[in-house]
């Protein structure tokens, strides 16, 4: 959960999102990149993971599932394996 600033008072602003990792080029220390339902990657430095009641909650779990879907519909299918089968191994450079 995080603060979007294009909620409006009295509503609620803390909306649904998908923490991605740590903002290392934008921000203070503690900013972090969240993905949107609407695919958009914005930088909050106001998150919250969900609660437990929140992760057990009905109610939680279908707007995790739709949030899930608009996603895929988005952006596309999660990578799989498979998609990265093809790729030359990077691991160690070569100098020759």
């Amino acid at each position: 959960m995080f603060r979007d600033t294009a909620v409006t008072y009295p509503e609620d602003n803390e909306v649904l999102g998908r923490w991605l990792g740590p903002a290392i080029d934008v921000g203070p220390a503690m900013t972090a990149k969240i993905l949107k339902s609407n695919g958009e990657v914005v930088y909050r430095t106001t998150f919250r993971a969900l609660t437990p009641e929140e992760v057990e909650d009905e109610t939680h779990q279908t707007m995790r599932q739709l949030f899930d879907a608009r996603i895929q519909g988005t952006i596309g299918n999660p990578a799989c394996d498979e998609d990265f089968d093809n790729i030359p191994d990077s691991e160690t450079p070569s100098f020759d």
